[in-house]
């Protein structure tokens, strides 16, 4: 069988880097296409792809293909869209490759307002929350296959080997200066959403911050700093902005904390950190998956939907100060580590072995495993 993937964005990359490879270690055919932005990502990871060019059509890209497998976005203009709607007319299954339970009602729409208008014949995402949002949006749930995700697995493996290494030697190497302080990282995001637009105050806020703030982590930002200045301990704070985020959106917060990492690689500095806190950031999932304690802060309760940690109960969330005086005062004196066993359960391990595995599945017409 021949594969044909294809990769959007930094999320879609994500999902995809691996599953060319193992397909390939299977003794398949599997050409990876990704737009400049996906493959940026890619060569970060060492993983060669063929870069999409404003030449290729949907027809070429198909023309030695058996099997179509695409990551996702939001752009409602992808190649992925065009490429599910050819294979589709030329009979060839076509596969949604999906990262996460975000937005999966934005993610085969293109330019309609019909969810399903450009839906492959089969979807794969991460997780059960991704599941259940796909249902709502009437996609068909005997093929939509729960398969993990292989950046978990990543993070797993990471985890095996600090845990080998330990908190307290890590924490010596990445944070001499917190010296016996609890260490409190805040996960930033930018202020422009997937769509363009800005996410700003709204009349259903139920955090305000101070008046001349508009901006969703500019509110949040404050009301953890207020929180934080009505502790008599003293908290090692470290700030992560967005990689998307801009300076002009952080500056007036860099000097309240006592460190800003920017550094690509940042899950050491979270396994060692004693609680993350954010908003809906994939890094408080990836906290968790680190085994760490996270608390998510968020400026109206309907946002609780936005993370998927907190949907499955294993971050505990605030949308008013009195909740976060609460919440993250009994967050920080308990520091409660998630039971694993649990977190393995919603979030599957082995996402590359039952990717491929279903991938093959399709492309044979066999059985499809469903877990």
């Amino acid at each position: 069988m021949r594969f044909l993937l294809f990769a959007e964005d930094a999320g879609a990359a994500a999902f995809v880097a691996a599953v060319a490879t193992a397909l390939r270690g299977r003794g398949f055919g599997a050409r990876l296409v990704a737009t400049a932005t996906a493959a940026e990502r890619l060569k970060g990871w060492g993983v060669e792809c063929d870069l999409l060019r404003k030449s290729d059509t949907a027809n070429q890209l198909l023309a030695d293909c058996d099997v179509l497998a695409t990551g996702t976005a939001i752009n409602p203009y992808s190649m992925g869209l065009y490429l599910i709607d050819v294979a589709k007319w030329r009979k060839i299954p076509s596969i949604g490759l999906v990262d996460s339970h975000q937005h999966i009602g934005g993610r085969f729409r293109g330019d309609t307002d019909n969810p399903l208008a450009h839906a492959p014949d089969w979807i794969l995402v991460p997780d059960m929350t991704a599941a259940d949002n796909a249902a709502r949006y009437g996609f068909n749930m005997e093929h939509t296959i729960v398969c993990g995700h292989p950046s978990f697995d990543r993070i797993r493996d990471r985890r095996a080997k600090l845990d080998v290494l330990g908190r307290a030697e890590l924490r010596g190497r990445l944070l001499p200066d917190a010296g016996t302080r609890k260490v409190l990282v805040f996960a930033a995001e930018p202020s422009v959403n997937v769509y363009g637009g800005a996410y700003t105050r709204s009349s259903d806020y139920t955090l305000q911050g101070r008046p001349e703030s508009m901006y969703r982590t500019a509110i949040v930002l404050d009301e953890l700093l207020r929180f934080l200045s009505s502790l008599s301990e003293d908290i090692y704070t470290i700030l992560r902005p967005h990689p998307a985020s801009t300076d002009e959106e952080l500056a007036d917060f860099y000097g309240a904390f006592d460190m800003v990492a920017r550094d690509d690689d940042i899950y050491d500095l979270l396994y060692a950190a004693d609680i993350t806190v954010g908003m809906s950031s994939i890094l408080l999932l990836e906290a968790v998956l680190l085994g760490r304690p996270t608390f998510s802060i968020l400026p109206r309760r309907s946002e609780r939907a936005w993370c998927s940690s907190v949907l499955a109960g294993f971050t505990p969330s605030a949308c008013t100060s009195e909740q976060i005086e609460k919440g993250l005062s009994r967050a920080l004196r308990d520091l409660h580590i998630p039971d694993l066993a649990q977190v393995d359960a919603a979030y599957p391990q082995g996402a590359i072995t039952r990717i491929v595995d279903v991938l093959c599945a399709i492309g044979r017409g066999t059985h499809v495993p469903m877990a």
